[in-house]
């Protein structure tokens, strides 16, 4: 289907927004992400980290194609991604 423009990005905010929604939910019921030294305050690391699928990983083969995981760096920040699947 062809949507006018404007149409096309209120249906890519929207599912941006529902995406991000089931993430945090998926992220808190694991207690978030524990990648250096984080703890909860009952002293137990996070576990929503080893469903992670390119963080730290530059370098290696995407799971789901044959590209490479890529890091970027913005403003001190590292941005993982693969070239393939996030166009």
């Amino acid at each position: 289907l062809h949507y006018p423009l404007r149409r096309q990005r209120q249906m890519c905010i929207r599912d941006s927004y529902y995406a991000i929604k089931e993430i945090l939910n998926k992220a808190l019921k694991s207690r978030g992400s524990s990648i250096d030294t984080y703890l909860d305050i009952w002293g137990n690391p996070g576990k929503y980290s080893y469903q992670h699928v390119v963080y730290g990983k530059d370098g290696h083969f995407c799971e789901y194609c044959p590209n490479k995981i890529m890091r970027i760096k913005k403003a001190n920040r590292s941005i993982y991604f693969c070239p393939g699947c996030q166009q």
